[in-house]
Order: C-alpha cells, then sequence, then structure tokens
C-alpha cells in the first residue's frame, strides 16, 4: 500500500462495487443462455442490477411441450390420488382391518418416495433420455394398474407388492414430470 491510507468511505464503495459486479455475475450464469433476452437492465441508484421480465400466462401455455407436461401430469395425478381413494374400499370389502388399509395405502407412499428417488437418479443418468424413461415408468405403472384390478386382493402380500410397484412408477413419472422436465422446457427457450 505504499503509504497511502484509504479511508472506510472508500473502502465501503469497493466493497459494493465487488458486490454488485458479484451480483450481475452471478445473474449472468445462472440464467439460461437462451433466455438472455428475456432480461433487461435496471438502473438504480447508480447501480446497474439484471431484473426478469414476466412472461403471460397465454404466452406460457404457447411454449412447446408445456401441454403434453401439463395433461400428462394430470393424468398421473388422477390415477394416483383415484388409486389411492379407491384401495381402501377395494380392500375393506375382502375383509382387511383399518390397520391393513393403512399399510395397503402406505405402500402405495413409499414406492412413491423410492420412484421418485430412482427414477430421478435414472432420468440425472440418462440426462438427454428423459422423455423414454417417463414413456416406459407410465407404461409400467399402466400394468400395475391394471394387476391390481385382477389380483385376488386376500393375497396380501401381492397386492402389497404391486401397491409398491405402483407407486414406484407413478411417483417416479410424477417427479420427472413436475420437477425435472421444466429443465426441458426452458432449454426450448
Amino acid at each position: 500500500h505504499r503509504g497511502l491510507h484509504v479511508s472506510e468511505v472508500d473502502r465501503d464503495l469497493v466493497e459494493a462495487e465487488k458486490l454488485r459486479k458479484l451480483k450481475v455475475l452471478s445473474m449472468r450464469l445462472l440464467r439460461p443462455r437462451s433466455m438472455k433476452s428475456n432480461y433487461r437492465v435496471a438502473t438504480v441508484t447508480g447501480a446497474q442490477e439484471v431484473e426478469p421480465k414476466g412472461i403471460s400466462f397465454t404466452k406460457a401455455w404457447l411454449i412447446p411441450g408445456v401441454i403434453g407436461y401439463s395433461l400428462s401430469f394430470l393424468c398421473i395425478k388422477f390415477s394416483l390420488y383415484g388409486l389411492m381413494l379407491w384401495l381402501p374400499t377395494y380392500v375393506s370389502e375382502s375383509g382387511y382391518n383399518d390397520y391393513e388399509k393403512a399399510w395397503a395405502s402406505s405402500t402405495i407412499d413409499i414406492g412413491n418416495i423410492c420412484g421418485s428417488i430412482s427414477i430421478g437418479l435414472l432420468s440425472d443418468v440418462t440426462y438427454s433420455k428423459r422423455a423414454p424413461i417417463l414413456v416406459v415408468a407410465i407404461l409400467l405403472s399402466t400394468v400395475c394398474h391394471f394387476l391390481l384390478s385382477i389380483t385376488d386382493p386376500t393375497i396380501k402380500p401381492l397386492l402389497f407388492g404391486i401397491c409398491f410397484l405402483t407407486g414406484i412408477f407413478a411417483g417416479g413419472s410424477t417427479c420427472i414430470v413436475s420437477a425435472v422436465s421444466i429443465a426441458d422446457i426452458v432449454s426450448i427457450l
């Protein structure tokens, strides 16, 4: 520093400038490259700060893939919640007690957790192959739904196993559609 004394005000200005540059740099790094035109620079008290523009509801629906992903999410959730609401009635007609009815419904939830993790990891490993993984998981979930309708509910381990597998494939599909596919849609922009 060769004998120069920097005042407190000068240090504060230097720190503020460093923070501003860091903020602008982080915003540039975090935004997708394809969305650069969607950002504008706003001037606030002499400092530049990056502020994203909004998108209208109708324009969001016109983005390629949004309608398809939305409809698949609707169908997956509809079938999963329909199964979870129907299953206690189905097993109570077969003589299950309340404890066993709760376990039958819980195996679907446990499968959802395991499926979200395992199918999510599988889609991470095969980054560009999310759609085929989703199609296979939905088909396997459909097979499991069909097996539930033809399986004898008095064979409890088989019923619980099919409920678990249904939860894995339906839960994993929900995970891919709701969270991971957003990255696919944003990359199209």
